[in-house]
């Protein structure tokens, strides 16, 4: 690998929200926040796109048709970068290599002895026109990592932790609706039903709720607001109307990729500066989407109790490894 990402954790929702300065009392929004629409600075991360690129005299095109692997990898700083671009650092895109086409011209391979980083693990591609480097290729991985410089379009590159939070937001909301699923499947039909004396002891009302409020705080507003499935009310329903085991899994992956897809379609720019829809005072997206989690987390830790008390072992925290 040419260069390693660190993992995000919960800490880093933390901080990052905090930054913004939206965390623990949640005040009302401020005048500068405005309702607006989610950002569209840059495709979504698992959008196909087409764009292009070529070195500084033409001589060299070359074209990438599909999803991008990286476009926020952190600039490059090795020895070998720094002498073949003479900057002090090199921001790069990373594509599939299927996916990357020289459309014209014929860059020169370039492999260097004797410099550190990169040199060691791959080749420098080189217009033979002008000198311009356009890519690296590694030696082993079927990737190829563009020098952004050479981007017809720039602004495809992100700069490193542009949507920090919501990276961490995503990941927490993953493993949180993971960890749901992983209780909902350890039950059996019988103990799915049981509980008392509230419906917080009742393991299929618990996860009525959780996927109905969820679907709440990314909706648009408050009017006509229907959760699916439609018509059930979690506290009250007949306990044979509401979803099975098997039913209720199904609709977690709905709404889990319902929540991704309104966390990618904002991007830090749009939750820090949109209000949210269904807030019951004026609350910027951040600030709703992080109380929206936290509201999660805790109904999934009495998912995950109930799990415990009648023996099937609590939901598990972690995903195991492959």
């Amino acid at each position: 690998m040419k260069r390693r990402h660190q993992p995000f954790g919960l800490s880093l929702a933390i901080v990052a929200v905090s930054a913004l300065g939206v965390f623990h009392a949640w005040p009302e929004a401020s005048g500068d926040a405005e309702q607006v629409p989610p950002t569209t600075a840059a495709p979504t991360p698992t959008a196909a796109i087409e764009f292009e690129g070529s070195s500084a005299c033409g001589a060299v095109h070359y074209r990438v048709v599909g999803v991008p692997v990286h476009r926020d990898l952190p600039p490059c700083a090795c020895e070998s970068c720094r002498k073949m671009s003479g900057a002090l650092e090199l921001p790069w895109v990373r594509v599939k290599a299927a996916d990357f086409a020289i459309t014209s011209g014929e860059p020169k391979l370039v492999r260097l002895e004797g410099l550190a980083g990169c040199a060691e693990h791959g080749v420098f591609a080189v217009c033979p026109g002008c000198g311009t480097m356009t890519h690296w290729l590694p030696d082993n991985e079927d990737m190829v990592d563009i020098v952004v410089g050479t981007l017809d379009d720039p602004s495809l590159y992100r700069e490193p932790g542009a949507d920090a939070v919501t990276a961490a937001l995503r990941r927490e909301f993953d493993e949180s609706f993971r960890m749901l699923a992983d209780g909902v499947a350890r039950l059996d039909d019988e103990a799915w039903g049981q509980g008392e004396p509230t419906w917080t002891e009742v393991p299929a009302r618990v996860a009525l709720h959780i996927l109905d409020t969820a679907q709440f705080y990314v909706a648009d507003s408050h009017e006509g607001f229907a959760p699916e499935p439609a018509g059930l009310r979690f506290w009250d329903s007949p306990i044979e109307d509401l979803p099975d085991r098997a039913e209720t899994l199904e609709h977690i992956e709905r709404v889990r990729q319902l929540v991704d897809d309104y966390l990618v379609e904002n991007g830090d720019d749009g939750l820090r500066r949109g209000l949210a829809g269904t807030a019951p005072t004026e609350q910027r997206r951040v600030q709703w989407m992080t109380y929206a989690l936290r509201h999660q987390q805790h109904h999934v830790a009495q998912l995950s109790a109930q799990c415990k008390i009648r023996g099937f072992g609590a939901a598990a925290w972690e995903a195991e490894a492959e």
